[in-house]
Formats: structure tokens, sequence, C-alpha cells
């Protein structure tokens, strides 16, 4: 049976429709009641707050428990069945809808409910569901015509409007009476945390902008009293405590409050009346605790980084980088101002800041502390002083050499505030390019000093050169570059030849004056000494008139060594400057050395040492040792005298020698010009007036030959033995007329003509130069030769003189000495002085002529005459011992000079010989040693003679060793000795070469074959000598000529190798003693003042070095 369940759904629909009216019905009573609960509660509050005032903690109360029961009251009655109505949440069940609608319809009583737990059973028991369902159908079916929504009346909630509408309308009525009753409590009430001040006849008026405070300082509060009434006294209340305010004025009161440490509540009371409540916040304020400067210096400086704390005020070099930190409490922002320029700090931490920045220039940083509360409270300010890098300083001294022309000497002093790049010397050339020479400098040092050397040789200089030079320094500024600073520019003018020429000549005419200066005083000298000898002699006792005048003489004769010592270095000095830049010929250089070496010892040690013994005679006032030694002192002083006259003479030879080399070598350069004159003129593009000129400068400078030639015959005049100059007259005249001919044909334009004009004048130049070239070779010939002649003579009358001597001693020793011989032995003995007087006034007249015969000979032949003079005094007062005493002193001398004439004889043979070297170079200026091949072909001559003259014994019958009888074998022998003397010439000029190779490069090497060469040579001249002339002589003469060929081999490789660079350890350096002696004073200078203290300030620092550096 199927069941109809349709009737039972239906009744299901109007169950449910029901229980929607009940929860409705349910809404509509909660809203009016909500409605009266809220505003009688709102009504009750409202007119609590009118009546009561209350502040605002009550106010806050009474405000949030309104908030509170309305939330409550409007869940209560509204929300919650409204949620129900939507079936949100509990709602009542069928059962129970079914059991309300069954108490409302008795018709329905139980049924309803009956049918619905029917129909759970049915569910529950499916055998029995046909039956149930069949009832509930039938139920459903008696149910469905009754409405079951009707059991709910909505209506009824009329009665409910009794509770609303009171307090509204009360509330209605107040609002329009009296309406502030409401709103004024109600607004009160909204703004419960607001202080609403009670009506008063007065007003509080805070004068101050905020009230902020800052912890830990004072506060001052100021208020100002304005109404109709104005109270007397005015307090602050400060938790509950009162304070008097102070009266500023009428209306105008103030309060301070001391170091306050927290945030405070306060109000203000007067006459009864309190103000509304204030608050004083209280913020800490932003503090630096440290201030940090970490500073990383430019790297060029070599300083290391430093760290300063706590400072206001740096110095500190540009280029510098800067970490400043900051370290602060109750901060959060750090502002920057830098220039124009504004930023924040970096925040590393809570409370550390950093800027980071580079030091350009000066500049003043300034740092402001702020938090969230205050703003710029507090802030730092630091100046940053740049120390700009400076331009590197440098000052020079120039010292120039007393020695040398061709050396000039700087000394300096540069300083940096860090350091160097680098130094060099700067010098140009006749406005050519620059050349740079880089000197050491230590480049790490703030300051320092430097010495350098200008070899002016180095680089080339010539005579009428032009030279500009400088120093240049760079600094080693890392940050802009490098920086230079220069000294003074100076300029150097080489003097020209002539002007060189001039300038030694005057010097030397100095020289000569002061020279014959010295041999008038010298002449004097002698003579007081004579007077006072003769004194001497006729008193008993020394007595203080002559211990004063010895004492005089003794002065003078001092002042006399004083000053030629002077003229010696300055003599020395003329000559080595004027070789330098204009050097004299190799002979004449030859013999200003010995000059100067003669002139050494004019003034020897034993003069000295006799000067003192005589000083310490006077204090002991020994007549006899004083005559002794003053009388030892005339000789000497005769012998000073006579040595001051030689070198006088031999200076004036030497003097016109060098004139008349200058002026062939000043001929030599001028006809050089000439020639090229003649060379433009023939030029097209010529100008004659550029040619005249030129030619009116030769002019000139022949003019000046003239006037040379003219002093050369002066200079010839003064010598004692006088020189037969040639007659350059007709050349002088031509070359003039030849030069001026050239000129006016310049200016006709006729160039052949003046061409040929110009190389007349240059040919007639020319012969001037050959006449004097000419003369000056046969001078120098015939002056040795005749002295070699004088010696042999005065060698040859020396000996005999000796024999003489030599019988005299004889004689004496055998003679009684009143033997009426002893008168003529006396006689004898008078006669050989007078003999020796002529060799000496021969000798000493050649050796004003010879420099090379020695300062000793001129000595023992006045000692000879002087032991002749006391010899004969002795013989005439017959004291024998005595007189042989004498004699033989004088054969001591004799022996002596012998020896000394001999070597003299034998240097002269040499200097002779060795010119057949070279002749032709010695024979012009500037001439040079022989070289290997003129040796050479020396030898290979003489080997050609050595085998002639070895056929010649050969045919003559002599055997080689032995002589014979007749002229034939004298003439060999003759030949034979001349070959040996040639020999040793050629021998001798060997050894100079090997003296001259030892200082060269690979000259080692060259020296030892030189040398075995020189001991195959030295046996053949034993050879000859011996007349031993064999064929093992032969062998060794063609030993020699091989061994010469190789040498000559290995010269011409070793002058190839060194060509480039051939300078002597002179050229290189010369040491300068004035410039060791400043260096050493300045340096103990320094050591004795710079104690400078280590821990000195920079600043400081460096006035010290200032002052220990000044120039």
């Amino acid at each position: 049976m199927t069941m109809n369940s349709g009737n039972y759904n239906d009744l299901l629909l109007k169950l449910d429709g029901f229980i929607r009216k009940y929860y409705t019905n349910r809404l509509i009573r909660g809203g009016l009641y909500s409605t009266a609960l809220i505003t009688g509660f709102y009504v009750i509050i409202v007119l609590l707050e009118a009546a009561g005032r209350f502040g605002s903690g009550t106010r806050t109360i009474m405000f949030f428990s309104f908030i509170v029961f309305l939330l409550g009251v409007v869940y209560r009655y509204i929300i919650t069945p409204l949620l129900k109505l939507y079936q949100i949440g509990d709602r009542i069940s069928p059962e129970q809808a079914a059991t309300i609608v069954g108490k409302h319809f008795p018709a329905v009583n139980d049924k309803l409910l009956n049918t619905i737990e029917l129909k759970k059973l049915s569910d529950i028991s499916p055998n029995q569901s046909s039956l149930i369902l069949a009832s509930i159908e039938q139920r459903s079916e008696k149910l469905r015509p009754i409405p079951f929504s009707s059991a709910i009346d909505l209506s009824e909630n009329r009665k409910y409007l009794k509770y609303a509408l009171p307090p509204i309308a009360l509330i209605l009525i107040v609002l329009f009476t009296a309406p502030s009753l409401i709103t004024a409590p109600t607004e009160r009430l909204l703004d419960y945390d607001e202080h609403f001040e009670q009506p008063r006849p007065f007003d509080f008026v805070v004068l101050n902008d905020d009230l902020r405070a800052i912890k830990n300082e004072d506060f001052v509060l100021e208020i100002s009293m304005e109404g109709e009434e104005i109270p007397q006294e005015v307090f602050i209340d400060v938790d509950g405590v009162q304070y008097r305010m102070d009266k500023l004025s009428g209306t105008k009161y103030k309060y301070t409050a001391r170091n306050i440490q927290k945030s405070t509540d306060f109000k203000f009371y007067a006459s009864g009346f309190y103000s509304a409540p204030y608050t004083l916040q209280v913020f800490p304020r932003p503090v630096v605790n440290q201030s940090v400067f970490e500073v990383k210096y430019p790297s060029y400086i070599g300083k290391q980084d430093e760290q300063f704390t706590g400072v206001n005020d740096v110095y500190l070099p540009e280029g510098t980088q800067i970490k400043w930190t900051i370290k602060t409490e109750h901060t959060q922002e750090v502002r920057i101002e830098e220039r124009d320029t504004v930023f924040n700090a970096k925040q590393v931490s809570e409370d550390k800041f950093t800027i980071e920045t580079g030091v350009k220039q000066s500049k003043t940083i300034r740092a402001f502390l702020m938090n969230n509360q205050i703003e710029t409270y507090d802030s730092l300010q630091v100046s940053v002083n740049a120390i700009k890098d400076l331009y590197p300083e440098i000052q020079t001294q120039e010292l120039g050499d007393s020695l040398s022309y061709s050396n000039i000497y700087f000394t300096g002093k540069y300083r940096d505030d860090y350091g160097f790049t680098g130094l060099w010397f700067v010098y140009q050339k006749n406005n050519g390019e620059e050349n740079r020479v880089a000197i050491s400098i230590n480049n790490t040092q703030a300051m320092g000093e430097f010495y350098h050397l200008w070899n002016l040789k180095e680089i080339g200089v010539e005579p009428d050169d032009n030279l500009r030079y400088y120093f240049e320094i760079w600094d080693n500024d890392g940050v802009n570059g490098p920086k230079k600073a220069r000294s003074q520019m100076r300029t150097l003018n080489i003097p020209s030849t002539r002007d060189i020429q001039e300038k030694a000549e005057k010097q030397s005419e100095e020289t000569k004056k002061d020279m014959e200066e010295s041999l008038n005083e010298a002449k004097d000298l002698r003579k007081e000494l004579e007077k006072l000898n003769k004194k001497l002699l006729e008193k008993k006792t020394v007595s203080w008139e002559e211990k004063k005048r010895l004492k005089e003489l003794m002065n003078q004769q001092k002042e006399l060594q004083n000053k030629f010592e002077k003229i010696q270095r300055e003599n020395e000095l003329n000559n080595k400057r004027r070789n330098e830049m204009d050097p004299l010929s190799e002979e004449l250089r030859e013999k200003q050395k010995q000059l100067e070496e003669l002139m050494e010892k004019v003034m020897d040690e034993d003069m000295k040492k006799m000067m003192d013994d005589i000083e310490k005679m006077m204090e002991e006032m020994n007549k006899e040792k004083l005559q002794k030694q003053v009388d030892q002192l005339k000789l000497d002083n005769k012998d000073l005298e006579k040595e001051l006259d030689r070198s006088l003479e031999l200076f004036k030879q030497l003097e016109f020698e060098q004139k008349l080399e200058s002026v062939i070598k000043n001929l030599q350069e001028l006809k050089k010009e000439e020639r090229k004159l003649a060379e433009k003129s023939l030029e097209k593009n010529s100008d004659p007036e550029q040619l005249n000129k030129k030619q009116e400068e030769i002019e000139k400078e022949f003019d000046k030959i003239k006037k040379d030639m003219e002093d050369l015959e002066k200079k010839n005049n003064e010598l004692q033995d006088k020189n037969k100059l040639p007659d350059t007259k007709p050349e002088q005249q031509g070359a003039k007329k030849s030069m001026e001919d050239a000129k006016k044909q310049n200016k006709e334009g006729d160039k052949k003509g003046a061409n040929k004009s110009q190389n007349k004048a240059a040919d007639q130049m020319e012969q001037m130069e050959q006449k004097l070239s000419q003369m000056q070779s046969e001078m120098q010939e015939q002056q040795q030769a005749e002295d070699i002649e004088a010696l042999r003579r005065l060698r040859q009358n020396l000996l005999q003189l000796s024999f003489d001597q030599e019988e005299l001693i004889e004689a004496v020793k055998v003679t009684q000495p009143n033997d009426p011989r002893f008168v003529e032995l006396t006689r004898t003995q008078k006669r050989l002085e007078d003999d020796s007087k002529m060799i000496e006034d021969s000798l000493f007249a050649l050796s004003k002529r010879n420099v090379q015969i020695q300062s000793m000979v001129n000595k023992e032949i006045a000692s000879i005459n002087d032991n002749m003079g006391k010899s004969i005094k002795f013989m005439a007062d017959r004291k024998v011992p005595e007189s042989l005493n004498r004699q033989q002193y004088v054969m001591t001398s004799m022996n002596n000079l012998a020896l000394m004439l001999d070597e003299s004889i034998q240097q002269s043979q040499k200097k002779q010989s060795s010119k057949k070297f070279g002749k032709k170079s010695c024979s012009k200026p500037g001439g040079g040693k022989p070289s290997i091949g003129e040796v050479k072909k020396a030898q290979k001559k003489l080997s050609q003679q050595l085998k002639k003259l070895q056929q010649q014994m050969q045919e003559g019958g002599k055997k080689p060793g032995k002589g014979g009888p007749g002229g034939r074998g004298s003439k060999m022998s003759e030949q034979a000795a001349k070959l040996a003397a040639e020999q040793s010439a050629i021998r001798n000029e060997l050894r100079r070469l090997m003296e001259g190779s030892q200082n060269k490069p690979g000259g080692k090497n060259g020296g030892n074959e030189l040398s075995r060469l020189q001991e195959l040579m030295e046996q053949n001249e034993e050879d000859l000598v011996n007349m031993r002339i064999s064929r093992e002589t032969i062998r060794r003469q063609e030993e020699i000529m091989t061994r010469l060929l190789e040498s000559e081999k290995a010269e011409r490789e070793r002058e190839f190798d060194n060509k480039r660079e051939s300078k002597t350890a002179e050229e290189k350096f010369l040491e300068n003693q004035a410039l060791d002696e400043y260096k050493r004073q300045k340096d103990q200078q320094i050591e004795l003042l710079e104690t400078i203290p280590l821990n000195l300030k920079p600043f400081y620092r460096n006035k010290v070095n200032e002052y220990f550096n000044k120039f």
C-alpha cells in the first residue's frame, strides 16, 4: 500500500512558517525592549553627568559602561532573534513548535506532536512503517485545515510601547525645552578623555609654545590670566601639591621646574578654581659620548694613519681621507652640514653614526644631533684646516774651482713638505737643446743638501761658448701631480782664445813683477845680513840691538818666503787654467812643469830649519854659534838670490816662448778664417756687406797679432840671452793691404778679385806663421845644442879644477906652515878660487836659460867657492888642519857637481834625441809624444846602420870586442858610440811610451812587451859600447823589429777601441779643497747645533729645521 506523504510535508511547511513568525515576534518585542532600556540608561547617565560634571575618569567609566550596556541589550533582544530568524544558531525544534501550537489550538492538542513522533518511529521501525504511515497520513489530513501561524499575534506587541515611549518622549521634551541639558553632558561623555572646565570668572592661558622639556634641565612655565576677575595668587598643582607661581606682571605668572627627570601632570589653581589638567612631557636629550677622527693620509707622504679623539680643530694634509665616528645617546639622526651641502650621517648601529669625507681645502663640518622629540638640540663642530702641498724650494751656491776653469762646483739645499720625484741639473749650450743630468738625492727626506761637479770638458765646451744652466727639482705631490721649482738661471760666457791668452799674459806680467820685487828684497836682505855679520864680528857679545835687528831680518826672510810661495802657487794656477782652455805644446808644458819644480825648491826645508835654529840661539845668546848660523844664512840667502834671479830669467824665457806659440796658433786660426771667407766670397748669394763685416773682424784680429808681435819683441829684449826674431813686417803690410783690397773689391762686386786678395792675405799670414815656426824650431834646436856643448866644457873645466885641487891638497899635506913654499900654495888656492868663480858665473848663466840644470848645481859651486875662500883664510893663518878640512869639502862638492853636470848632459841628450821622433809635430804648438810607429822607424834605420858597421868591421879585419890602431878604428869606434847613443835614445822613448800606456786599457800587457824590448835594446847598447857586434847582436836587432811590429798592431787596436772615450783621471774628477773645507765646516756647525727634541710638534720641528738650513 502506498502512502501519500504530501499531507505530512504540508504539515511541516506550515509548522516552519509558524517558527519564522515566532522569531519575528521575538524581534519586534526585543526592539521595543532595547529602545526602552537604552534610552532609559542614556537619560540616567546624561542626567547624572549634567548634575555631577564628573571628571574624565568617571566619564570614561560612564561612557564605556553605556557602550557595554548598549551592546548587551542589542545582542540580547535584537541580534539573537534575528540570527534564529535566518536559521543561524539553535532554533526551537518542531516538537517545541508543535507543543506551542497545541496549546494555542485545543482541537490540535497533542495531535500534531504525536504525528511528528510517529514519523520518527516509522523511521526507526521499518517493519511497522506501513501502519504508522497510515496513521500519520490520517492525522495529517485532519490537521491540514488548521492555520498554525495564527497561533502568534503580532499586535500584542503594542502593549510593550509603554516601556519605549516614555524615555524617548522625555528626551524629545528636554531637547526642545533645554537642549543643553542633553547635548552638553552628551558632548562631555563622548569626549570622556578631555577636561571640561567648570565655568569660572577667569581663564588660565599657557604662554609656552609647547609643554615639552628636556631631561635634567630646568623648565620655565609661563601663564597669563584672562577674564573679568583676575586672582591675586596662582598656584600650580603637581601630584596634589600646590606651588605658588611667581608673578611677572599684573596678569602673568611663571614657575620654574628644576632638573626635570620625568613627564609630569599638573593643573593650575586660583581662587577655588582649577584649570584643566596639563602634561609636561620630558624627553631625554641627544648626547655625544665620543667623537673619533680616523685619518688616512695620502700614501706619498709616508705618514702612518692616525686617530684623534675629541678634537675640534685639526690640520690635515691635502688629500687626506677622514672617517668621523660619533657615538651618541638618545639620538635617532645626525644631520651634517659641510659647506653648502646638508646630508645625514650613516647610522651603523643604534647609537653610532659615521661620515666619510676628503680634505681638498679648508672647511668646517657641523653635526646636529636629533631625536623624534627634539630637533637640533646638541651639535658638534670641527674645523678641518687643509695643509696644501707646498711647492718645493731649492737654493744653490756656485763655487768656482781655484785650480781649474773646467770645473764648477755647486752646493745646494732643497726642501719640501713630503718628498721629491727627482733633482736635475739642466744646461744649454749656445742656445741649443737643453741637456738634463739627474742628481742622486734621497727622495724620501723632506730636506737635504747636494753637491755637484760640472766638468765643462766632458760636454765639449770650447772657447767663446755661451752656457745657461740651472737646477730643477720636482716634488712628489700625489694629489695635484708633481710640482717643480727652479734655481736662479745662471749664464757662463767662456772666454775666447784671445781673452784667455790676454788674461794669462796679464797674470804672467804680475807674476814677473812680483818675482822682480822678491829678487830686489832678497838682495837687500843679503846686504843687511852682511852688515849684521860685521857687527857681530866686531863685538864680543850679542847685544839687545843686534838681537832685535836679527829678528827683524828673519821676519823679512819669512815674509819673502811667504811671498814667493804665493807667487809659486799663482804661477801654477795660471799655467793650469791656461792649459785647460788653450793648451800649449807638450814641450812648453814640460818647461812649465820644470820651472814650477824649480820654484818649489827655491825655499828649501834646510833654510827653514836653519831659521828655527837661529831663533833658539837668540834665546841662548851664544855669539859664536849665532854668528856661524848668521854666516850660513847669509850664504843661503845668496843662493836664494841667485835662484830667484834664475827663476825670473827662466820665467821670462818661458813667457817669450808661450807668446811666440800663441802668435803662431792665432795666425793659424786667422789664416783658416780668411780662407773660409775667400770661399764665401765666390758664393752667388753672398752678401757683400756681411763679407766686409767679417773681413773687418779678421782685420781687427790681425791688428791684435801685430801688437802681439810688438809685445813679443819687447819680451825678447827683456831676456839676457836674446833670440833672433824674423822680420815679418813685409808680410804684415802685405796681408793688411790684401784685406783692404778685398773689402774694396767686395763693395764693387768683384767676387773673384776679392777671393784672390783674401787668399793672398791668407798666404802672407801663412808665411808669417812659417817664419815664426821655423824660428821657434831653430831656436829650440840651437839652444839645445849650445847648452849641451857648454855643459861639456864646464864639466871638462870642473874635472881639471878637481885634479888641480887634489894636487894642491897633497902638496899642503907634505908642506910645513913655515915653509916658504906654503905661500905659493896659498896663491895656488887663490888661483883655483878664481877659476871656480869663472865656472860659477858660466854655470849660473847657463842655468838661467836651461831649466834642466838642477838647483843643487848652483848651490854646490857656491859651496866650492865659499870653502875655497875659507881655506885661503886658514892657510894665511897657517891653520893647516882647518884648511885641509875645507879643501876636502871642496873636493866633495866638486865630485857632486861633476855627477850633476853629467846627469844634466844626459838629460839634454835624451831630449835632443827624442826630437828625432815626432820632430814634425814638436815643431808646432800642441805637439805630442812619439808613437810606437815612429820608434819602429828609428829602430829600423839603426838596424841598417848596425849591419853596415858590422860589414865595415869585417872588411877591415877587425874582430868584435877588440880595438886596433889607426884612424879607421877610431872612426868605427865613434860610429859605434853614436849608434849606442841613438839606441839609448830609442830605449828612453820606449820607456816613456811604456809609462804612458800603464793608465790605458790593456796597457799592462803592452807594458810587459815594451819592457822586454827595453832589455833587448840595453843588451845591444852594451855590445855597441864594447865593440862586440856579433850575430847575436844582429839576431836581437831582428827580434826587436818583430816585437815592435806586434806592438804597433796592438796599439792600433787599442786606439780603435778607445777612440770614443779618452779621458784622464784628472779630466774625470779634480778634487777641490775649498769645497771639502766648506762641507766639513758646515757639517761641524750642524752637528754642534742640531739637537732637535724628537717630540716636537710638526710646526715647531719645521721651524727648527728652517733655522738650521738657512742659506
